[in-house]
């Protein structure tokens, strides 16, 4: 792999419903996958002749934080350089489109975790 990337985390906030945690979790890895191709392996085929298409070329946990822990760790990785970072401000109640999410996220603004 040629990301220069040593390892990934996705830190979702522990008071999310477990729904929207999970949504978070895709919309974030999807955008990271967007963005660095080479975290995105090849195929495995496992012993029963099964494709896995694409499997991550790096381990990805997956952590828990409060709001205020996550938005400290936020503001502590845009002082790294060398850290690429997103973050997802996702609304506490349930969006209807992405129509709906990207207008709300014109809105936000920086470190606030609720629209």
């Amino acid at each position: 792999m040629d990301s220069g990337a040593e390892k990934c985390v996705l830190i979702i906030d522990e008071q999310l419903p477990a729904g929207l945690a999970v949504n978070t979790g895709v919309v974030l890895a999807f955008t990271l996958g967007s963005r660095l191709a080479a975290l995105i392996g090849p195929d495995v085929l496992d012993g029963s002749g099964q494709i896995h298409p694409g499997i991550t070329t790096l381990p990805f946990p997956i952590l828990k934080a409060r709001a205020d822990q996550i938005k400290a760790i936020r503001l502590r990785a845009g002082e790294m350089e060398s850290l690429l970072w997103w973050t997802l401000p996702m609304p506490r109640r349930r969006a209807k489109s992405i129509r709906t999410i990207r207008q709300s996220l014109r809105r936000c603004q920086q470190g606030n975790s609720s629209i």
